[in-house]
């Protein structure tokens, strides 16, 4: 029996979980990302943080910035003009970081040209998420490569989370306002069930503004004054259950987003910009479930993804290489097949059991980049810039994976082991391309995982594990080529086919301790990265990516949950947490990594009814500051490379939100946010900007609402 005493609470306090709970319940989370099966947490052999429908209703998140703004060690990077398109792992971010949603992996990032096209990986309707997963360090032995910074999955509602039992019919409509960038939000959910046939229809507008910060009218050089979003967002299920071993299910999305607006520019009197995302999928998923001497489960799935982004820059002005009056007209596209096949087999003997995982993955894309220049100057004369050729990309996968349990379950091992071949195919006519002959690519990789957790007692258990991570190059790293030669400058960026994959090993161990009332979790972790693709200078005006990076990166995570009103004699229903994470990495030359953000933490005071009619919450961000001696003053330079990049201070934010259920199917919530007003840099934001500007603030006291009918 443990003694609830204050020393007991202070020391569970100390050591936290980013989870909002409605009850004892979320103490037995289950999460299926870390090993592609259903698994209580505790169980896991690694660091996975996981954000619910509940949690992101209740912090009245809008973007993927608020549903993971809670999570220490993770952060959504934005890019400015076209906004979020990257989450950071523990410094890793772009193309490695895995990023699924409903298990398909999501198109490359892709950002070149001079920010005049930029495609990102997140265009997600956050309203219809169900739950995220963030799987932290290497992570590739399950799921191929991108994942060597770790995975976020992203799992979508079904029709059964708007159907009651025993219920035909159901659904929800939920509206919201967002006073930051003056959004307004409407979405209506339609879900039936006939029989075996479960169905749902799902729409999302959004329409909203400028991040209102503290900018003040005062905006640099590109950074974007005026802005009007729009996203239109459908999706569409179909589940049957075919009979007590077959069920099928089909769904179908569509994401539409458009931008419109005006960016600041010393040299030009016309800077508009008209920004678009079209995005769509079309899947069927196979599940079976019986016994026979291999398998006792087969879950199959097909999907095709389309992404396309077009982005349109209308410019006039006279900057130093002379008169312009252009339009850009860029765009990328990113569309292909992926299959997965999981086989999953039950295995036991008198004193060990195996729960055997094995399969396949294959993808094909094909990857396609146009940017068209308009010159008004010239009698509209059409011309085509030429980045990189378009491609066919190929990619196959095997993996193994074996859970075993032993010691009357006190120990579970589980050995994993993935092959994977790459191979991407240059198209030597695309139209406008030089005279390159340009090489297939071709690589293949074996990575392997080795996990255990032991329980000690019934009540606190210690894990371990060893993950590698591989991650082939991007078309863009393999065969970006474009030459410039101006008056003023001179550009020149060459192709190289011949790039390796990069590598990476996580090395992580850690201590869980779970009872009635409290749950908590410290972990410590070391991974090294080799073969990392840089961007690099070969002299004074040519560049190429080239295979030339070394890195690692340790650090200590701490979380803690604890149910206050049941160590203390307080009303029933008042919880808080703690979390924090400090990470830090250096490069192969010993310099800092400035991919790495400052260390931070939260921490919360939670209320909820008895009986759930009303709850509310104040949360505590802390920041800290970036000092200039973990900065690598020579990287990531926006400017000249004799510039000092700015370093960013400590900040403290606090947050107050609330809901309140006036009728059974009635949910009203409310949030204060920045409270203080506190004017703060994140620092993925800024990162090496030579200057702190108030353009790049974060968003100063705002407030939102939102009303939701279930029905």
């Amino acid at each position: 029996m443990y003694n609830k005493s204050f020393l007991s609470a202070s020391i569970l306090l100390a050591c936290s979980s980013n989870v909002y709970a409605d009850d004892y319940a979320l103490f037995d989370e289950v999460v299926v990302t870390a090993t592609r099966n259903e698994q209580q947490l505790e169980e896991v052999a690694g660091s996975v943080s996981v954000v619910t429908d509940k949690q992101i209703e209740k912090t009245l998140a809008s973007n993927v910035d608020d549903v993971l703004k809670y999570t220490p060690g993770v952060d959504a990077v934005s890019n400015g003009r076209m906004g979020i398109q990257q989450i950071n792992i523990r410094g890793m971010q772009g193309n490695r970081v895995n990023i699924l949603v409903d298990g398909v992996a999501q198109p490359y990032l892709y950002d070149q040209s001079f920010q005049f096209i930029s495609s990102g990986r997140l265009a997600l309707d956050i309203d219809m998420i169900k739950s995220v997963e963030v799987v932290k360090g290497s992570a590739s032995s399950l799921y191929g490569s991108d994942g060597i910074g770790g995975i976020v999955a992203f799992q979508t509602k079904d029709p059964s989370d708007f159907l009651k039992e025993g219920e035909t019919f159901g659904g929800q409509i939920k509206l919201g306002f967002a006073s930051r960038n003056d959004a307004f939000k409407e979405n209506v959910v339609l879900a039936n069930r006939s029989g075996d046939l479960e169905s749902m229809v799902a729409y999302t507008r959004s329409d909203s503004g400028l991040i209102e910060n503290f900018a003040n009218g005062d905006y640099q050089n590109n950074s974007v004054n005026d802005l009007d979003a729009k996203a239109d967002n459908l999706l569409v299920k179909l589940q049957y259950q075919v009979d007590d071993a077959n069920r099928i299910e089909l769904i179908g999305e569509m994401i539409n987003q458009n931008s419109t607006g005006n960016a600041a520019h010393s040299s030009y009197t016309k800077y508009t910009l008209d920004d678009t995302t079209e995005r769509a999928k079309l899947g069927v998923k196979h599940i079976w479930e019986g016994t026979s001497l291999l398998v006792d489960s087969i879950d199959s799935q097909v999907t095709w993804l389309s992404h396309k982004q077009n982005n349109i820059t209308d410019r006039q002005g006279t900057p130093s290489s002379g008169p312009e009056d252009e339009i850009k007209d860029y765009s990328y596209e990113d569309q292909g097949v992926q299959t997965d096949f999981e086989f999953n087999k039950y295995l036991a003997t008198d004193n060990t059991e195996h729960f055997v995982t094995y399969g396949m993955a294959a993808s094909y894309k094909d990857i396609k980049n146009s940017n068209k220049e308009i010159d008004r100057l010239n009698s509209n004369q059409i011309s085509l810039n030429f980045y990189q050729p378009d491609a066919k990309e190929t990619r196959v996968g095997l993996f193994l994976q074996d859970q075993i349990s032993l010691l009357d379950d006190k120990l579970i091992v589980t050995p994993g082991l993935r092959w994977d071949r790459f191979e991407t195919k240059p198209d030597n006519s695309t139209a406008g391309s030089s005279s390159d002959n340009y090489q297939t690519s071709t690589s293949s990789a074996l990575t392997a995982r080795l996990g255990t957790v032991y329980s000690i007692t019934d009540n606190s258990t210690v894990f371990a594990q060893i993950s590698q991570g591989h991650r082939a190059p991007t078309f863009e790293e393999l065969y970006y080529s474009y030459s410039s030669v101006g008056k003023y400058y001179s550009y020149t960026s060459l192709a190289n086919p011949n790039l390796e994959a990069e590598d990476s090993i996580t090395y992580e161990m850690g201590y869980r301790f779970t009872n009635n009332y409290s749950k908590s979790e410290i972990s410590v972790f070391y991974s090294d990265y080799s073969n990392f693709i840089e961007h690099v200078t070969i002299d004074s005006s040519t560049y190429q990516y080239q295979n030339i990076g070394k890195a690692n990166i340790k650090g200590v995570e701490l979380s803690s949950r604890i149910m206050v009103s049941d160590v203390f004699d307080l009303p029933e229903g008042i919880s808080t947490r703690f979390a924090a994470s400090y990470t830090e990495g250096e490069d192969g030359d010993k310099q800092p990594l400035n991919s790495v953000n400052p260390w931070n933490a939260v921490t919360s005071l939670d209320y909820d009814s008895p009986n759930n009619t009303w709850g509310s919450s104040i949360a505590l961000n802390y920041y800290a500051e970036k000092k200039m001696s973990d900065i690598n003053p020579t990287a990531d330079l926006t400017t000249s490379p004799n510039s000092v990049q700015a370093a960013t201070p400590s900040a403290t934010v606090i947050d107050l939100t609330a809901y309140y259920r006036p009728i059974k199917d009635l949910t009203l919530s409310a949030g204060l946010f920045n409270l203080t007003d506190r004017k703060y840099w994140k620092w993925s934001d800024v990162r090496g900007k030579p200057e702190l500007y108030d353009d790049q603030t974060q968003a100063g006291r705002n407030w939102a609402i939102t009303a939701k009918y279930e029905f």
